[in-house]
């Protein structure tokens, strides 16, 4: 009962970004009638960000890493706006 209705999607995308893979799997498929094609679109599109990160930034000099760290708290920011945008949207 806990889980949206309105914007699954975008928050299953969201949570996977921020939340342990392995706990969030269990409430889904524990919890949820979230069908296999959203589940693994929001997955794969929640997981990639991440996996490019972690492969690529260890590499990079420090200066690099801390661009890269403000670009993916810039999205997160920009994830929460546009949240309280649509939230402010369907109020009206």
């Amino acid at each position: 009962n806990k889980i949206p209705k309105d914007n699954l999607f975008v928050y299953l995308v969201f949570l996977r970004m921020v939340m342990p893979v392995d706990i969030l799997s269990y409430a889904l498929g524990l919890f949820s009638k979230v069908s296999f094609f959203v589940y693994s679109l929001a997955t794969l599109i929640g997981i990639i960000p991440f996996a490019i990160l972690f492969a690529y930034a260890g590499s990079l000099d420090l200066k690099e890493q801390l661009l890269v760290l403000l670009l993916a708290l810039s999205v997160f920011a920009l994830f929460f706006l546009l949240k309280k945008n649509v939230i402010l949207l369907k109020s009206k």
